[in-house]
């Protein structure tokens, strides 16, 4: 069972962390090496039964010290994009809220993440036998599940949408400079607007609906974030399933964003190739 549980830690959700990735990826081989170590001792029979108990001890204890580092490595990846965050930005026309609670809420939560990692090692440090080893592990597993993924998808969630804004940005940014250098050629009678009409169309359209899609998205995460994200061990079950579900609405609605901007470059491209084409540049 502590081996499973073992191997669930490595591919959980600390993939999901952005920054640090050396760190994390160095403490995930120390980790796997940990895991092959205590399945090693488990089944190892040429050492005597009580050397073995000994054994597997050990090994289940430094498994779980380096599962619980592992977990801090990732809360400060998280503290450091948070940190990098413009929250400020998050804005929707129909909602208001306080971007610097906002910060401060997530910034206690990774502190109550961080303080409960450094407390449950020093309990990995005061481990006596395997079944108090398999009862922490399941006490580990229990508090990621159920308490810190749903706080976790918040933050990553909040990234999503903040780099969609951005993108979608430098998106409408492109296509103001576009509308620009044509209003310039149509007023030098070099073309008109009705022979790209359908192709302007098109762009509109397609950054009309990334807007709304990520307007969607933001009023989501906002919903998410006016809960209380703080007091973590009071939330039930259903709630957390909330939060999660809520991250993989947030993570689509940016997906279908992405591809809508994506359309809208494409008819950048093609708006550019008609008017060489009109200009008789090619």
């Amino acid at each position: 069972m502590l081996a499973l549980f073992f191997a669930s830690f490595i591919f959980g959700p600390h993939h999901e962390a952005r920054a640090q990735e050396s760190l994390i990826k160095s403490a995930i081989k120390e980790l796997r090496d940990s895991v092959t170590a205590f399945i090693n001792a488990k089944d190892n029979d040429e050492i005597s039964a009580q050397e073995k108990e000994i054994k597997r001890i050990e090994t289940a204890k430094e498994t779980l010290k380096k599962i619980l580092r592992l977990g801090l490595v990732e809360i400060s990846a998280l503290k450091d994009r948070l940190n990098e965050l413009e929250i400020e930005k998050l804005v929707i026309t129909d909602y208001t809220f306080d971007a610097s609670e906002v910060y401060d809420s997530l910034a206690r939560l990774l502190e109550y993440y961080e303080a409960y990692h450094n407390d449950t090692l020093k309990k990995v440090e005061r481990l006596k036998n395997y079944d108090e080893a398999k009862n922490i592990a399941k006490e580990i597993k229990k508090w990621r599940e159920s308490i810190y993924a749903p706080g976790i998808q918040k933050i990553l969630s909040l990234d999503l949408v903040l780099r969609n804004k951005a993108i979608l940005g430098i998106a409408d940014a492109r296509f103001e400079k576009i509308l620009s250098d044509l209003r310039k050629l149509k007023n030098s009678k070099l073309l008109t607007f009705a022979e790209l009409e359908a192709l302007l169309n098109a762009a509109t359209a397609n950054l009309k609906t990334a807007e709304a899609l990520d307007d969607e998205a933001t009023r989501l995460i906002l919903r998410a974030l006016k809960e209380n994200t703080l007091n973590p061990p009071d939330k039930n079950l259903d709630e957390n399933e909330v939060a999660i579900s809520s991250h993989k609405r947030i993570s689509n609605l940016v997906d279908q964003s992405i591809i809508k901007i994506k359309d809208a470059y494409k008819k950048f491209i093609e708006i550019n190739t008609k008017v060489k084409k009109i200009l008789e540049l090619e």
